[in-house]
């Protein structure tokens, strides 16, 4: 029997994965938790996807699979969808000024894009972050286009007790999310108020993005760091500190920003090896 792990490099470098002896892999189909054998390093080349494999004592297998996660290019796609796509944009945006230039990206994500589920007030958000993200990828390849979550390393929330899903619902009132710092104890808080007869249950995933409410804003978005399981009673309202790392290497720390609830995902934080803000910069390529 053997376990399977997806390594997944959706930036412009290559990026080399390693496994201590000793690293939890996770568990196979029989509930058995797998550990590294011994130490191992896998690289994988930009803009693919490379799949290992172990057996049940840890050990790694082969043969190994590496497929290209290139972007399609598309007319339309659906944030909720889980594809590799781009929607190619005029060449004359890259020669627009920055505020000009967010604006552009904005708009395509607003009018391009099925995005329903960004933007449904209560704290929600997505629309900021995804266009920004977009553009200092566009920047860099000098290929402007809006691309799909997955083609820049990011997933849905999709759990049943998603932060963003709970406050779209107006479940719980969202009363201010704002990041002080990054890669630090409490750089992001979120203040929330149950107003219900029931108590509220959700989870913060490691890797949830917090976007700027400001498109403009010269300062970073957040992503948790760990994994944070919440319940808020009724009548009470609560503030939840997050370990925020930042997600954009070249701005600027927030200092009392404003920020908002996405139903993003980094998906490199739940990988071995990707915890410290080094880690994360590395994952995040263009997304800078």
């Amino acid at each position: 029997m053997s376990y399977r792990l997806i390594l997944d490099n959706p930036s412009d470098e290559i990026h080399h994965f390693t496994f201590e002896k000793g690293n939890k892999l996770g568990r196979n189909n029989s509930g058995k938790l797998i550990r590294c054998k011994e130490r191992v390093v896998y690289s994988v080349p930009p803009a693919s996807i490379r799949e290992i494999y172990f057996d049940d004592f840890g050990r790694p297998l082969s043969p190994m699979t590496l497929d290209d996660r290139r972007a399609e290019d598309v007319k339309q796609f659906d944030v909720t969808r889980n594809v590799d796509a781009k929607i190619r944009l005029s060449n004359e945006i890259l020669h627009k000024n920055k505020e000009e230039k967010i604006e552009c990206f904005r708009n395509g994500v607003l009018n391009l894009v099925n995005s329903s589920k960004l933007e449904r007030g209560n704290g929600t958000g997505g629309v900021n972050l995804l266009s920004s993200y977009c553009r200092e990828r566009s920047e860099r390849d000098g290929v402007p286009a809006i691309y799909s979550p997955r083609s820049m390393g990011i997933q849905l929330d999709r759990g049943n007790f998603a932060l963003h899903t709970v406050l779209g619902n107006g479940d719980l009132d969202f009363i201010s999310a704002t990041g002080n710092g990054h890669d630090q104890a409490n750089s992001l808080e979120i203040e929330l108020r149950n107003n219900s007869t029931e108590s509220i249950s959700f989870v913060i995933p490691a890797g949830l993005m917090f976007e700027q409410e400001n498109p403009h804003s010269n300062s970073q978005h957040l992503i948790a760091r760990d994994e944070i399981e919440v319940t808020i009673s009724p009548g009470s309202t609560r503030t939840i500190g997050v370990h925020g790392m930042c997600g954009n290497q070249s701005l600027s720390s927030p200092s009392g920003d404003r920020m908002l609830v996405t139903p993003f995902i980094f998906t490199s934080m739940n990988e071995i090896g990707c915890s410290s803000q080094g880690d994360v910069w590395k994952r995040t390529g263009g997304n800078r």
